[in-house]
């Protein structure tokens, strides 16, 4: 399975940071099963969007010189709340550290 979790990126700033949104529709696949009488967003694929937006920043800010981008780690990851059918996913990063091999986002 493969989920895209960004419908769109409403701001970009080359070498700095992202915002992008997922507005979250009952019809989610993966909503069925988490949870069937109060469905969610799961967290890790709050962290799946984080990243898919990171990834972006991270491609954009090197020009699209590399296409992979490999999450290494993710520490100290907090959540603010759920995420439910209707709502709005606010997803923001901000590059914190990069050099030829690696970048750090927060």
């Amino acid at each position: 399975m493969q989920f895209i979790l960004i419908d769109q990126i409403t701001e970009l700033n080359e070498g700095s940071d992202i915002t992008a949104i997922k507005a979250l529709s009952i019809a989610e696949e993966y909503l069925r099963d988490h949870f069937p009488l109060f469905p969610v967003m799961p967290g890790v694929l709050m962290l799946e969007g984080l990243f898919q937006a990171s990834a972006w920043l991270v491609r954009q800010s090197e020009n699209f010189s590399n296409s992979m981008v490999i999450l290494k780690e993710a520490r100290n990851v907090k959540y603010s709340g759920f995420v439910a059918p209707g709502q709005t996913l606010l997803i923001k990063a901000t590059i914190t550290k990069q050099d030829e091999t690696t970048t750090s986002l927060k």
